[in-house]
């Protein structure tokens, strides 16, 4: 038996529901009924997209963003993990006064979960710093980490190579790092594969802990900690 934790809004404290749930999903629609299902989406591809002239990695959910970065020419634009819909915020940060050695513009882009280092790179020049997607909470135990690899030779040779780069690949890590890469080690989190639905049975009562319009309710019906 597990606790979960949501806005329910007005609802009949009296009321049991079947739900429809999953690993880390928002429940959006509660109504008091027997037979209830919560939507929304549960986790969102992060695509990954590599520019052959830089070597830079960009990451992003924007599908739509993707397209303009293939007609500028970047390649891939491969799914490498999911990402919730809600969350640790992940920031995006770029760097605009990064040059290769013959003065052409490059740039460099970041991203990070932690608040204090978005502020810092700003202050130091960095541009953007929104949300580009979300990161896994650490117990979640179906997360997975996300590896950051920074390149200390970056843009200092001919052959470019983009500074940062992210990937959930322990093995890609430990090689680039034997390379002669910098290992940041985790940065946030995601989830390797698109995360299924499961079924819950939510039990409501008057003695359910409540706090202003958050509800404690108890799950039943599956194995513990799989959400």
């Amino acid at each position: 038996m597990n606790k979960l934790g949501t806005k329910l809004g007005a609802i009949a404290m009296s009321a049991i529901m079947a739900v429809s749930f999953a690993p880390s999903a928002v429940i959006t629609t509660l109504a008091a009924s027997d037979d209830t299902t919560a939507t929304g989406d549960l986790a969102v591809p992060v695509y990954c997209w590599y520019n052959p002239n830089s070597g830079e990695h960009y990451f992003t959910v924007n599908e739509t963003e993707g397209i303009g970065l293939a007609v500028a020419g970047w390649e891939e634009g491969n799914v490498k993990w999911y990402a919730p819909t809600s969350g640790t915020p992940v920031y995006g940060l770029y760097n605009p006064n990064v040059v290769a050695p013959d003065g052409t513009p490059l740039g460099d882009h970041h991203y990070t979960s932690d608040a204090a280092e978005k502020d810092r790179l700003l202050k130091a020049g960095w541009k953007e710093g929104d949300v580009k997607f979300y990161s896994a909470e650490k117990d979640d135990l179906l997360r997975d980490e996300v590896y950051c690899l920074y390149n200390p030779n970056a843009y200092v040779t001919p052959n470019y190579s983009g500074a940062h780069h992210l990937t959930l690949d322990k093995d890609e890590y430990d090689a680039a790092v034997a390379a002669g890469w910098s290992g940041e080690g985790v940065k946030f989190y995601g989830y390797a594969e698109e995360p299924s639905h499961e079924d819950f049975t939510v039990t409501i009562d008057n003695t359910t802990p409540k706090v202003d319009d958050t509800l404690t309710a108890t799950v039943e019906g599956m194995a513990a900690a799989s959400y």
